[in-house]
């Protein structure tokens, strides 16, 4: 049995036993137990992760088929991923390939797990879901049960992601004699250009932070239907 497991029966299970008796005495109530149970087990969660992520680790550096390919380069080299339970923090080894010289963490390539990646997909998802309702700050909240990802770290994301939706190609193309095109131009204020802060004043002391995007509307004819 795993580590984390054990070390919750002995010690979470008498601390919620404790509450429980607290509760008999009035000391505590029922929303008392709910939240104390809710964070133990999300801890043993994010504990239980950790501890198969680091016992595959250890199962790759015991692998024959390794030793045949690759050189341990460094040990105990400190992965952070935010999960959907909250922080998970664990510890793989670095490997060189003993022909091409490329240095990898094989556990990060059996996971599916990008080398500067910080978020896992589950966790991802939760904060696009959330951002587009309401705001980064929100979708930052959404993404685990326990932690937050950051404004910053949430727009990056948003702004990183892309959405294929292909259009199925119609069997026969449509016909008209007319198409309309309305073209416009609009004025929107920036409020900054790369980082808080980089816009510049002109002569008048005016920000320069005009952006002018095109508009450009396409229809068909109208037709009176009254």
């Amino acid at each position: 049995m795993y580590n984390s497991i054990l070390q919750f029966i002995e010690k979470d299970i008498t601390e919620i036993e404790k509450l429980t008796g607290k509760i008999l005495t009035g000391e505590a109530d029922s929303d008392d137990l709910s939240e104390d149970i809710h964070d133990r087990v999300l801890r043993l969660g994010r504990d239980l992760i950790t501890e198969i992520y680091e016992k595959l680790d250890d199962e790759i550096r015991l692998s024959i088929s390794r030793k045949k390919k690759w050189n341990i380069e460094r040990r105990n080299e400190t992965k952070e991923l935010l999960d959907v339970m909250g922080t998970i923090r664990f510890e793989r080894t670095g490997y060189e390939n003993k022909k091409t010289g490329e240095y990898i963490y094989l556990l990060d390539r059996i996971l599916g797990i990008d080398a500067h990646q910080r978020i896992t997909l589950g966790a991802a998802a939760q904060i696009l879901e959330e951002t587009i309702m309401s705001s980064y700050r929100r979708g930052g909240e959404r993404a685990s049960k326990t932690d937050a990802a950051s404004k910053q770290a949430v727009k990056k994301l948003v702004h990183g992601t892309i959405v294929e939706m292909p259009l199925k190609e119609p069997e026969t193309k449509k016909k008209m004699k007319h198409l309309h095109i309305v073209a416009d131009e609009d004025h929107v204020a920036a409020q900054l250009w790369k980082e808080k802060g980089d816009l510049k004043e002109g002569v008048k002391g005016r920000k320069i932070n005009t952006i002018m995007p095109k508009l450009i509307c396409l229809y068909e004819d109208v037709i009176n239907e009254s």
